[in-house]
């Protein structure tokens, strides 16, 4: 289970990394879970800075392998690197998608997309990766350049997913929750929503979602 980190350039303080706020408030996970994984992500970024004066490609590699783990980072991790490293974000986005980290993504989602998942939420946060780093479109044409034919809609939902809070991702992890299902949770309510329908079948769930929609 990986949780979603913020990125930000400040003026004063430099590249700032913390946990990312929604509907005005946290959201994505518990305080305990942010205060293990930020000091990890920072330590790793600022090995990547080091690392890059030497190797720029095997440096964004190592960066993502570790913290792909515990960790998913957007756009604005590349904004903050372009600016550290005095380089334009394109540029830094050519060798992210030149990177074997990412060959490795797009191997992984092909060779499951039409099976049984083994690990559904890993599935999922796969493809909200690339769409957190390069944009719903970018990430949709990349898909399709590697033969991996998913839908704009199957895109997004799956986007969701990888953005929703730790604790729902937890459902889905252990199986109590179906993919699915998941796809259909309102996310102001998100985890309420989710208790009501763990281990419902699609069209169940459907059916107690709907009040929520009210």
């Amino acid at each position: 289970m990986r949780l979603p980190v913020a990125f930000h350039n400040s003026e004063n303080y430099g590249t700032l990394i913390g946990e990312p706020v929604q509907f005005g408030r946290p959201f994505f996970g518990r305080s305990e879970e942010y205060e293990s994984v930020i000091p990890k992500v920072r330590k790793s970024y600022n090995e990547l800075l080091e690392k890059s004066k030497r190797n720029l490609k095997e440096a964004l590699d190592d960066f993502l392998k570790e913290v792909s783990s515990y960790a998913i980072v957007g756009y604005d991790f590349i904004l903050c690197l372009s600016k550290d490293l005095g380089k334009e974000p394109m540029e830094i986005v050519k060798v992210l998608l030149s990177s074997i980290y990412i060959k490795d993504r797009l191997s992984y989602i092909k060779q499951n997309l039409k099976k049984k998942k083994e690990n559904p939420l890993e599935y999922a946060e796969s493809f909200g990766e690339l769409v957190s780093l390069l944009g719903t479109r970018n990430a949709y044409n990349l898909l399709r350049k590697n033969g991996i034919k998913i839908s704009d809609t199957t895109l997004n939902y799956l986007y969701k997913v990888s953005m929703m809070p730790s604790s729902v991702k937890a459902l889905i992890e252990s199986r109590k929750l179906l993919l699915t299902v998941a796809f259909e949770l309102p996310m102001e309510n998100i985890e309420e929503a989710a208790e009501k329908v763990v281990g419902l079948s699609f069209n169940e769930a459907r059916k107690i979602l709907k009040q929520f929609q009210e």
